[in-house]
């Protein structure tokens, strides 16, 4: 428990050297701590004295605190530059999550015969719609495993397949209704689909 309302922790390396040279009594002196809170922060960094000793209880000379305190500081205002800057990973998708969820973007939605539920745009929809557009560009495989940074080429692979596929359907889908379209036939029968064609765009929809 701390003794002092300037009480500050060295940084890891000066506290290893100070237990070193002084007794945790002394330690925590210099510090505004206890002799408890300093154990504890030797236990933390996993520090340990080569022999225990009750020698060097004096006094930590003032200048040497002062440069103890200074590097703490520094270390600490360097930490918190690090936090401030830099978000995490599960911190940016639930950013990006509410931005779609706010932007009212739906990539999903719900079906009661199914049981899927509305949902809108995250991170992972973003990378997908990336991976979708480079695979438009006539990007290979391989390179789109390194941009997706899969671990194995078998998941690159069953997305680049898939969505492969589904432009070839969808392709074939489109070649087939210009061909309807372009007959002199009534309005009502160029608009219907077979089961075939229907099933194939059911597949292409569900694969978006």
């Amino acid at each position: 428990m701390e003794t002092h309302s300037e009480w500050f922790r060295p940084t890891n390396r000066d506290l290893a050297r100070l237990a070193e040279q002084y007794s945790n009594t002394a330690i925590g002196r210099a510090c505004g701590v206890s002799d408890t809170t300093i154990r504890n922060w030797l236990g933390k960094a996993k520090i340990k004295r080569k022999v225990e000793f009750n020698q060097h209880q004096g006094e930590i000379t003032s200048d040497a605190i002062a440069k103890l305190r200074k590097r703490a500081e520094k270390l600490s205002s360097r930490q918190a530059q690090r936090t401030e800057k830099r978000l995490s990973t599960d911190r940016v998708s639930r950013i990006i999550a509410q931005i779609g969820e706010q932007a009212r973007i739906i990539v999903q939605q719900p079906d009661e015969e199914t049981g899927r539920r509305l949902k809108y745009a995250t991170a992972h929809d973003l990378r997908r719609g990336c991976a979708h557009r480079l695979i438009n560009a006539g990007i290979s495989a391989e390179t789109l495993k390194v941009i997706l940074r899969h671990r194995d080429f078998s998941t690159t692979e069953k997305f680049y397949g898939a969505t492969k596929a589904a432009q070839a359907a969808a392709g074939e889908i489109h070649e087939k209704l210009e061909s309807k379209g372009s007959k002199n036939e009534p309005t009502e029968t160029k608009s219907l689909l077979s089961p075939e064609e229907i099933q194939k765009l059911k597949l292409i929809l569900n694969s978006m």
